[in-house]
């Protein structure tokens, strides 16, 4: 008998069913289908041999997006080449390496006690996990420059009386990135002038909702924001003036013809884990999940 969940459930119910049933499961049995593709228990069993079963929740959710990244990398000829994925597992059969020496081990030793594989099975999954990961930066950022994109510069201010001090001096002609350098409340913003990587309005978060609307409203290098209040995620406010300083066109152009313009922004500015996450939501709307429990 086989029964349909939507990913909007917990997968609690999935996970107690493979379990209970991983010497009975055919290793070819669809557990996941997501648009075309599909997830077996073998693909499902060899992630989780590599993982601690307190994480199967997880590991279910990153095969799909897994899925998710085949699928976009197929429809936009984004393709991950054996030189990129043969750096990526050789930076991980390294570090199991030292960390085998460290405990005085064999690799294969180290491998068969911490994972319970061997060194073949270990290349293979790794070779997977540098794929998912190669193909994952590459795709997202790509179909990011299938839209518009605005490069901002932002300056968060705790209290609306400094933010009103900032926003006269920047309109009376002071350097904006110099204030933002000097009075920005994130240390982080502050060191880079609140410069911010190219950004779609899919990438603005939810409390960032009145930034995005000033984001595509403004004209790039002319126009300051006024000052706008922003409730952030741990509740607490601060006032923000904003600037444009580039807008990016969409890119017309294939895959191929842009990847070494990809490669170079990924080396700047790394995929960070909000970007991950609004692109599955995304991918949530785009393709259907369907998750099959198969029970004898």
């Amino acid at each position: 008998m086989r029964y349909f969940f939507y990913f909007a459930y917990y997968f609690s119910s999935i996970l107690a069913t493979l379990y209970a049933q991983e010497k009975k499961i055919e290793p070819s049995a669809v557990l996941i289908e997501v648009g075309t593709e599909k997830i077996t228990a073998r693909d499902f069993f060899d992630r989780l041999h590599l993982s601690n079963p307190q994480v199967s929740q997880e590991l279910l959710e990153e095969l799909i997006l897994q899925t998710w990244v085949e699928l976009a990398s197929k429809k936009n000829g984004v393709v991950a080449t054996q030189d990129e994925i043969f750096q990526l597992v050789q930076k991980e059969v390294e570090y199991c390496r030292q960390e085998a020496d460290r405990l005085q081990l064999k690799l294969s030793v180290f491998l068969k006690t911490k994972y319970n594989i061997t060194e073949a099975q270990f290349i293979k999954l790794a070779e997977k996990r540098s794929r998912l990961k190669i193909l994952l930066g590459q795709v997202l950022r790509y179909e990011d420059g299938l839209e518009d994109r605005v490069v901002l510069r932002i300056c968060s201010l705790k209290t609306k009386e400094e933010a009103q001090k900032i926003y006269e001096q920047a309109k009376a002609g002071a350097d904006f990135e110099t204030l933002i350098k000097e009075n920005d409340v994130n240390p982080v913003t502050r060191k880079t002038g609140g410069k911010t990587r190219p950004m779609t309005e899919n990438d603005f978060p939810p409390e960032y909702s009145e930034i995005k609307k000033q984001a595509f409203l403004l004209k790039p290098l002319i126009e300051l924001s006024p000052i706008l209040e922003v409730e952030e995620q741990d509740k607490s406010k601060t006032f923000a003036i904003l600037k444009v300083i580039e807008r990016k066109e969409p890119w017309n152009k294939p895959f191929s013809e842009v990847k070494a313009q990809i490669l170079k922004d990924l080396e700047k500015n790394p995929l960070t884990p909000q970007e991950i996450s609004r692109w599955r939501i995304y991918c949530k709307n785009r393709w259907d999940i369907q998750v099959n429990i198969i029970e004898k």
